[in-house]
């Protein structure tokens, strides 16, 4: 990651939009932090540029099936694991949603 940018009803929300737009950002989600019809949008601009495989979505594999039985091999973060797929013999990374993973600090906090 080069950079983080926070949500903010501004001149950056033009920023925001074209950075997603062109696949140069990902949109995460803070529960309540971006107003609905934002959301929407930058949703839709982020889903576009992963249909178009642009920049950080050039390697993007999408799958239309909704469930497939694995073996969760590697838990990568507190919200990435790596899956392997025992059908296909694949090894998948997957995001999960709706989580916020931890800062990663002293262990003994």
């Amino acid at each position: 990651m080069i950079a983080q940018l926070f949500y903010s009803r501004n001149d950056y929300y033009k920023l925001y939009i074209e950075l997603i737009s062109a696949g140069a950002a990902k949109l995460t989600k803070f529960v309540g932090s971006i107003p609905n019809n934002d959301l929407q949008n930058l949703e839709q601009r982020q889903l576009e540029a992963q249909e178009e495989k642009s920049m950080i979505w050039k390697g993007l594999e999408t799958s239309t099936d909704e469930s497939f039985d694995g073996v969760v091999i590697e838990v990568i973060s507190g919200d990435t694991i790596s899956v392997y797929n025992e059908e296909n013999k694949k090894i998948f990374k997957l995001n999960l949603a709706g989580i916020k993973a931890p800062n990663i600090g002293n262990i003994d906090n």
